[in-house]
């Protein structure tokens, strides 16, 4: 038997705790809701496996996009 990753409806159960995450790691609102689309929109291309820890892969791709739009805003005053 197959086992098949989690559906999106399971993981947006975890939509205020992305969105909680989010904020707390980013101040500018624009960059909280750009970090929860880009979150939603990997859950869809590349769910996490079976089995694995749905709310640990969350805060891992939150935290990545998030470090990655400091990072961007970051350069932007720089430059």
């Amino acid at each position: 038997m197959t086992e098949t990753a989690p559906v999106p409806e399971d993981l947006l159960a975890h939509a205020a705790f992305v969105r909680k995450l989010a904020r707390s790691l980013l101040q500018d609102v624009n960059d909280v809701e750009d970090v929860e689309q880009e979150t939603w929109r990997t859950v869809l291309a590349r769910p996490p496996g079976h089995g694995q820890n749905q709310r640990g892969w969350l805060t891992r791709v939150t935290q990545n996009f998030a470090r990655r739009s400091l990072r961007s805003s970051a350069r932007r005053k720089i430059g």
